[in-house]
């Protein structure tokens, strides 16, 4: 009963239209905090969240090349 009901309302084009405004109003606030506060983490030398996730990448790459030297190693081939 009430899940039609839903479903009409959330399936309008006006019910779209708030979602993505509000998906829009969600990005510009997290942009304008930040900003800021990322230049203020690297002010004192601190890292931000993108620095963490790039040091993240980082190091997965490193174990799987390691994983793959390991593998080589015990396999008797010569590594690369």
């Amino acid at each position: 009963m009430i899940g039609r009901r839903l479903e009409a309302a959330l399936g309008t084009r006006t019910a779209t239209d708030l979602l993505l405004r509000g998906f829009r109003l969600q990005g510009s606030v997290t942009r304008l905090v930040e900003r800021p506060a990322g230049a203020v983490l690297h002010a004192v030398n601190l890292p931000t969240r993108g620095d963490v996730a790039a040091l993240r990448r980082q190091l997965a790459s490193t174990r799987e090349e390691l994983a793959e030297l390991s593998r080589r190693l015990e396999d008797g081939a010569p590594p690369r």
